[in-house]
């Protein structure tokens, strides 16, 4: 295809997505230019058709294999707002998975779609939260537009790089440190199932941020190389090795759509992985405070809330502020590990519950009752108490549109949670 197609596409493209503009042209306009636009979009091979790894390992026998097969059982526990709440517990769902060989298929950094050789994607979460609920609306980085259920829009790559092997530890999300930790470091308990040569393919977040490095490096038990990947590079590998769902974290939700404790998922064998992997090399550090506050201060701009005014409501019980981006890995294992109570807004920092004793008692703060159970599903497994403390003027509104809403916490109310919680 020419320059004049791409160009025409980019612009109706543009267009179509401006309502203010585009509906006020003539009808007949219009239809030729949604016409045209899907014309181009299937000449300029920017639509893929999602196929399932079944269904294409069914169709093409000889382009992959499943190397280990096993039942993988997932679970979630519901969070608590009182001391007399009970986690609700749910372990309904087994997936069928494990790791798998696929023969000169593409791969993406941060992106867990996955490019077979005949030009069908694969996306498992999609598949996974479509067999499940239709809650997800299943973005991915490379996905640019999309029309559900049958044709997704990718980004166009123009530089390509082939691999003989890799081991693919990327996907959406990576530079997000639950994710990283929950969804993509779990892969590597399949590791001895491929050869010894085959290198890490990882998102440059793991060259960048020293927590990431050093979790991967507990994990890499083999010390095996490690490639990273460019954003703007196809690869195209191969034998490209993958491991499937190890967590069922939702990726985003749709508009209007309804939360519940057991949107997410989790893999007990997962979750002990990578607490092994952090525990054995646990480094106690005594200079770490024993009643904890965690800031989201120098965290994104979403979920804003009270947080300088219920800090000094807790320096009386003898609280102090820790900024864990500026702790090494192993202190905030170590911090999370031999901790009495630590306090703080919801965000990716407490997924070093994972690390906690049973002894450590936690408070998250977040905007509204929304029932997600990120944490609570890993507190559950490391029985650790965990409770929630949420903004009553918001109260319960369980709609995915108001995750990221800012909130404000009753200081006094904080604070006697944490003498109820700690005296027990």
């Amino acid at each position: 295809m020419g320059r004049l197609p791409r160009t025409f596409y980019q612009e109706s493209n543009l267009i179509m997505r401006l309502p203010s503009i585009y509906h006020n042209l003539p009808r007949g306009f219009r239809l030729f230019l949604k016409g045209f636009r899907q014309s181009a979009r299937i000449l300029l091979n920017l639509e893929k058709r999602f196929v399932s790894i079944n269904n294409y390992l069914r169709d093409f026998p000889n382009m992959g294999e499943f190397i280990c097969d096993t039942n993988i059982p997932l679970f979630s526990a519901a969070p608590c707002y009182t001391l007399h709440d009970k986690s609700y517990v749910t372990n309904s769902i087994v997936l069928q998975g494990g790791c798998l060989r696929l023969s000169h298929a593409s791969c993406f950094a941060s992106s867990d779609i996955i490019q077979f050789a005949n030009g069908g994607l694969w996306y498992e979460l999609r598949d996974f939260y479509h067999s499940v609920h239709k809650k997800s609306n299943c973005s991915d980085g490379i996905v640019l537009t999309h029309d559900e259920p049958k044709w997704y829009e990718i980004k166009s790559y123009r530089k390509v790089q082939y691999l003989e092997n890799g081991f693919f530890l990327s996907g959406i999300f990576s530079g997000n440190y639950y994710h990283f930790l929950i969804s993509i470091l779990p892969r590597l308990q399949y590791i001895d199932s491929i050869p010894s040569d085959v290198p890490l393919l990882v998102d440059k977040c793991v060259e960048r941020i020293s927590t990431f490095k050093q979790a991967l490096a507990y994990c890499n038990n083999e010390h095996r190389p490690i490639i990273i990947l460019d954003d703007n590079i196809r690869y195209v590998v191969t034998n490209l090795y993958l491991v499937t769902i190890q967590a069922a974290a939702q990726p985003n939700y749709g508009i209007g759509q309804l939360l519940s404790y057991d949107d997410d998922l989790y893999s007990r064998e997962a979750l002990k992985f990578v607490r092994d992997a952090a525990l054995r090399h646990l480094h106690t550090n005594t200079n770490l405070p024993k009643r904890v506050f965690i800031s989201r201060k120098n965290a994104s701009g979403l979920r804003k809330f009270n947080e300088r005014e219920c800090i000094e409501a807790l320096k009386p019980l003898g609280f102090e502020v820790i900024y864990p981006e500026n702790l090494s890995f192993d202190d905030q294992v170590s911090l999370f590990n031999q901790a009495d109570c630590i306090v703080g807004g919801s965000g990716a920092a407490f997924t070093n519950i994972l690390f906690s004793s049973n002894k450590v008692k936690y408070i998250i703060l977040e905007g509204y009752r929304s029932g997600i159970s990120i944490f609570s599903s890993i507190a559950s497994y490391v029985n650790a108490n965990l409770l929630y403390i949420y903004d009553k003027a918001l109260g319960d509104i369980p709609n995915g549109d108001y995750i990221h809403i800012d909130f404000c916490i009753n200081p006094q109310e904080l604070c006697s949670m944490v003498k109820k919680i700690t005296s027990t």
